[in-house]
């Protein structure tokens, strides 16, 4: 009876995370769309953005130039301090972020927005389409390793030995380390890309689409989908990539709401 009892409780707590989870993903995933909207409108789009590009990577990359360019203090990010700012006002912090964006011209940007928007961005997608998951080779997913800002901030961060690399002298390139990473990754059970292509398949496409925030969910915290390195970071950009209509979010995502006074969570992994 008490180790029943005890597995009740552990289950009721997971629904109340899982609920809570759903309950934050779903509304701010609201916010990037309307935020994707006002960024989209020709009136607000820089000259340097195709027209064909969708709302949600344009609020994507609107909120990465801002947090890079906006949002740091030095080399440090400032956007607690500025969300204590601007908590009361997103509205106004928005629209004064949307007039900087407007008038950005591509020779000040600090990072490849104009790249990602106009090319990144379509050729993942196309990388990502559901009639091309069962044939993805071993090259087309480090090209989507590499493209992906989560992984590549996985790869900066995990240790030389976790993913084969034999500890030197000197650092490893960044290259080196996204390479090391997506052939452990491809490598998972020893199954050839067989589990990161069935993970894929069944966050993207398995079940109804409004249902996809679920299987996020079920994709970190159950042993039958979870992989190592793949957090709901990694996962959350993947699917703004792959479907047009899920703006991307990962930890950057999350911390430029945040210095825009919105009140959402930043998920660590």
């Amino acid at each position: 009876m008490g180790r029943s009892w005890a597995v009740q409780v552990e289950k009721n707590a997971d629904d109340r995370k899982r609920q809570t989870f759903l309950e934050e993903w779903h509304s701010t995933l609201q916010v990037l769309r309307d935020i994707g909207a006002k960024v989209a409108l020709p009136e607000n789009r820089p000259h340097w953005v195709n027209d064909s590009a969708p709302a949600s990577t344009q609020a994507d990359q609107f909120l990465h130039a801002h947090y890079y360019q906006r949002a740091f203090d030095g080399r440090k990010s400032n956007y607690a301090a500025l969300f204590e700012e601007n908590k009361n006002r997103p509205d106004e912090a928005l629209a004064e972020t949307l007039d900087w964006w407007r008038q950005l011209p591509e020779e000040d940007l600090l990072y490849d927005e104009k790249e990602t928007l106009n090319d990144t961005a379509p050729f993942l997608r196309s990388l990502l389409a559901e009639d091309r998951l069962d044939t993805m080779t071993y090259e087309e997913f480090g090209e989507i390793c590499t493209n992906v800002h989560a992984i590549r901030t996985v790869a900066q961060h995990v240790l030389n030995e976790a993913v084969g690399l034999p500890n030197k002298g000197t650092p490893y390139t960044m290259e080196e380390k996204i390479a090391a990473l997506s052939k452990r990754l491809w490598n998972e059970g020893e199954s050839d890309g067989g589990r990161v292509k069935e993970l894929f398949r069944y966050v993207l496409y398995e079940g109804e689409r409004e249902n996809l925030p679920d299987r996020l969910w079920r994709a970190v915290n159950e042993p039958e989908w979870n992989m190592p390195y793949i957090g709901i970071s990694v996962l959350g950009e993947l699917v703004g990539w792959a479907l047009p209509d899920f703006p991307p979010r990962n930890g950057r995502t999350s911390k430029a709401l945040r210095s825009l006074g919105y009140d959402v969570t930043v998920h660590v992994a």
